[in-house]
């Protein structure tokens, strides 16, 4: 009788494949997902990057930043609150609303920044996600 050959592949190594294929998706997912966030966060830090140059452009031209109005930046929501010598603006990302990111201008003595932003400098942009 002629020998047989079987063709394919044994249960234990398909098994040994998916086991496998499976570590690596719960590797790889999580840090798909950190560099999204990453990613809009960096969306949130460019777009404050603009509302500082439209700030300082306003107040250039009105001597206030009362009545600043910033330029749209997409899925990023910024907020700015005003006063006539200083100004502090936070953005959000639409995709992330947990995230913070914020900035402001002006006099410090007249700004009352939100306690994510204690020890923030003028023009620099902080918050807990946006360091």
């Amino acid at each position: 009788m002629p020998p047989r050959f079987r063709r394919g592949f044994t249960l234990i190594e398909l098994l040994i494949v998916v086991v496998i294929i499976g570590v690596l998706a719960a590797i790889a997912i999580p840090k798909f997902n950190d560099s999204k966030r990453k990613a809009q966060v960096a969306a949130m830090k460019s777009a404050l990057r603009t509302a500082l140059s439209a700030a300082e452009a306003h107040f250039a031209d009105q001597n206030t930043y009362v009545g600043l109005t910033l330029p749209a930046a997409g899925a990023v929501v910024m907020t700015p609150n005003a006063t006539a010598v200083s100004v502090w603006v936070s953005a959000t990302h639409s995709s992330v609303p947990d995230a913070l990111c914020l900035t402001w201008l002006g006099d410090g003595a007249a700004v009352v920044l939100p306690a994510e932003a204690s020890g923030l400098l003028p023009g620099a942009i902080g918050g807990a996600d946006c360091k």
